[in-house]
């Protein structure tokens, strides 16, 4: 029988400063707590008079309810890794999200004619998390994946801010010791909190180390900076926050924010950056996020780009981005495409479209790269990305764009989070 990890959500020396703080409650007989969403999000966020309920324990059924399995669920999945004899060292978040792959593998939902409720709940999401993602309002973006793709990433991303939410806590503890003009924590836990389970009646690191960025400050986002182009990325704060490394001193890091392959633009190359052009496009990203993983922060990432940079972009359209989208998206295990788009692949900046359909779909439905469609941001408008592509050009943007990179919560709209390195650090 396995013996699992004993992670408390909060560690004991946040815990007590949240008591003293009237933010946080006693562990409940049920296995969660109260928490203030201001322990956690930015300090001019909207939503910091809210609180949420968290399991005490991140490995645990609680635990896995909160990252959206229902209750029978949670219950079968929590005993069956316990007394699992062959995990092979994976963690409960890696195990819960292999569960909803077998169960994918007997249902899942691919194009917008199958039942994508009736997938979902097969693989025993909460009805809350179901609800969310099948809003009308995300039906263009919710075609990017599978109901698949979907479950694991609301089960994978929300176990990880679980595993992250003491670091998170410590990290704002500090913002609030040296701004004294903020409001103390609030409210008082005799506000019904927002649950973060559905009812059952119907890298990181939790060390508390602080790798914080040397220069921080929240601003006005700026709505244009002359000489340059702000190009924006939609997504969890978590994962955006990235972009300052750990380690760095505040250095700006975009190569932690590559996309895993396939991509639009290449089969098999891990080392391409995807910024959209239109902040419409990550807004509504954004807000998916915000909303199938809740209570995890979700947010807009602008990077302001030079326009002499974005001037060398080689434009891909019409047939040859529907071609090169076909070849690099289906079944490629050479990596190869055909010869006239292999100039593309080599390129270091592209700008086009934006697929608008899952690779899955590509892979078991399509017959021709005329079946690729565009993704649409209402009112006939299409969305669109630049792509940077390998480390060269990473490197290049990380260079050109430091102190150019602001982080807006989708919980606190038109003020962004701004990080730079001290110049003694960017010498180095």
């Amino acid at each position: 029988m396995l013996t699992t990890r004993n992670i408390s959500t909060i560690g004991s020396e946040n815990e007590a400063w949240l008591v003293r703080m009237n933010a946080l409650s006693p562990p409940k007989p049920n296995g969660y707590r109260t928490v203030s969403r201001a322990s956690y999000l930015s300090l001019n966020s909207s939503s910091a008079d809210d609180s949420i309920e968290i399991p005490s324990t991140v490995d645990s059924v609680e635990g896995l309810q909160f990252c959206g399995f229902n209750a029978t669920a949670a219950h079968e999945v929590y005993e069956r890794y316990t007394t699992s004899e062959n995990i092979l060292g994976h963690g409960l978040g890696t195990f819960a999200v292999g569960y909803i792959s077998g169960r994918a593998s007997q249902r899942n939902a691919v194009l917008p004619t199958d039942g994508w409720d009736e997938a979902l709940a097969y693989m025993d999401l909460t009805r809350r998390k179901r609800d969310a993602l099948l809003k009308p309002e995300y039906k263009d973006f919710r075609m990017l994946g599978t109901a698949e793709t979907w479950a694991k990433e609301i089960v994978a991303d929300s176990y990880e801010w679980l595993l992250d939410l003491d670091r998170i806590i410590t990290y704002r503890r500090s913002q609030r010791g040296q701004n004294p003009s903020v409001r103390p924590y609030s409210p008082s836990l005799n506000v019904t909190p927002s649950p973060a389970i559905e009812p059952t009646s119907r890298p990181s690191s939790s060390s508390g180390q602080l790798p914080y960025p040397l220069l921080e400050t929240s601003v006005v986002l700026p709505t244009e900076i002359p000489e340059y182009t702000m190009l924006y990325k939609g997504g969890t704060t978590r994962r955006l926050e990235k972009v300052w490394a750990d380690g760095t001193g505040g250095r700006l890091e975009l190569p932690n924010l590559y996309s895993k392959p396939p991509t639009d633009f290449h089969p098999q190359n891990p080392h391409i950056l995807y910024f959209t052009k239109q902040k419409q496009c990550a807004e509504v990203y954004a807000k998916m996020a915000e909303d199938i993983k809740d209570p995890v922060p979700a947010g807009i990432l602008h990077v302001a780009v030079p326009k002499e940079m974005l001037s060398q972009a080689i434009s891909i359209v019409g047939t040859d981005f529907k071609q090169l989208v076909f070849e690099s998206r289906t079944q490629n295990p050479r990596g190869s495409v055909s010869a006239h788009l292999q100039h593309y692949t080599t390129a270091s900046l592209l700008v086009g479209p934006i697929c608008g359909v899952s690779s899955d779909v590509l892979t078991r439905h399509a017959q021709t790269a005329d079946d690729v469609t565009l993704l649409g941001i209402g009112q006939g408008a299409k969305a669109s990305q630049y792509a940077f592509q390998g480390n060269d050009m990473a490197d290049e943007l990380n260079d050109k764009c430091e102190g150019m990179v602001w982080l807006e919560e989708m919980s606190c709209r038109g003020v962004g989070t701004w990080r730079k390195a001290r110049e003694e650090v960017l010498r180095h």
